[in-house]
């Protein structure tokens, strides 16, 4: 009798290993920028070692994959990859060796996609959505699950806010105290949920550091005409685009006396 049930827990345990197995793929959640093309990771989460994959990857609206450019990574250096249109913004992508190689378990990247993505697309955050996904392992078998995860693309715009013309005060040096956040709608548009800071070099907003402590009153520090960059990120600070923005001092007006009318 306690054959029989260690037996029946053997099975159980190979049985429960085999089904809770992850074998899927997600694109690498990162940023994209409009109007230009954009290399997108798919990642292969698997448990076990896979032989070949065939998938299909739906795009969103304005999104089009350059399907002669889909390449290998490292990680499946030797395979084959074929990429074909189907319908819509829906691609059909197959990986596959002839050299009877395997992907090992991991987390990485097999594939990268180029992606145009339109100038038109609005910014917020997008999903490429995967079905028909065949997972073979050694043995032919589909081996695929559902997935855990799935990715995101983030697309942040930072609009150019119209420039600040302020008056010299008193002494005409070009210097004035301006409230930098006032630009803050114009920057931002429609987009929620973003944060804006400003910097006095471009260098300084791609890094995100030495943000002017307080953009409410800021005093130029180039006299008359000075250039300032905007950062529109997310609450991680993961994602950005910068802008420019233009302050401008006009000097105060001189009056002349005139000639007495009689």
């Amino acid at each position: 009798m306690k054959s029989r049930i260690a037996v029946i827990l053997l099975l159980f345990f190979v049985f429960s290993n085999k089904v809770i197995s992850q074998n899927f793929l997600m694109v690498e959640s990162q940023q994209g920028f409009p109007d230009e093309t954009n290399i997108f990771q798919i990642l292969l989460i698997n448990n076990d070692p896979v032989k070949a994959i065939q998938f299909d990857v739906e795009l969103p609206n304005n999104f089009e994959l350059d399907i002669n450019n889909v390449a290998i990574t490292d990680r499946t250096a030797g395979f084959n990859v074929a990429a074909s249109y189907l319908s819509g913004t829906t691609y059909r992508i197959i990986l596959f060796s002839t050299n009877n190689l395997l992907i090992n378990p991991g987390d990485s990247s097999i594939l990268t996609l180029p992606v145009l993505i339109d100038e038109s697309v609005t910014p917020g955050v997008y999903l490429f959505n995967f079905s028909g996904v065949i997972i073979s392992d050694a043995t032919n078998q589909n081996i695929s699950s559902t997935p855990l995860e799935s990715g995101e693309i983030t697309i942040i715009v930072a609009n150019s806010p119209s420039p600040i013309e302020l008056c010299d005060d008193t002494n005409n040096d070009g210097l004035s105290i301006f409230d930098l956040t006032i630009t803050e709608p114009e920057i931002l548009g429609t987009q929620t949920d973003l944060i804006v800071t400003y910097y006095v070099t471009q260098s300084d907003a791609e890094t995100g550091v030495n943000a002017i402590p307080n953009p409410t009153s800021y005093e130029n520090s180039i006299p008359s005409v000075q250039t300032i960059y905007p950062r529109l990120s997310d609450a991680s600070n993961n994602y950005f685009d910068t802008t420019q923005l233009t302050l401008t001092v006009l000097p105060v007006p001189s009056t002349n006396t005139p000639t007495p009318l009689e």
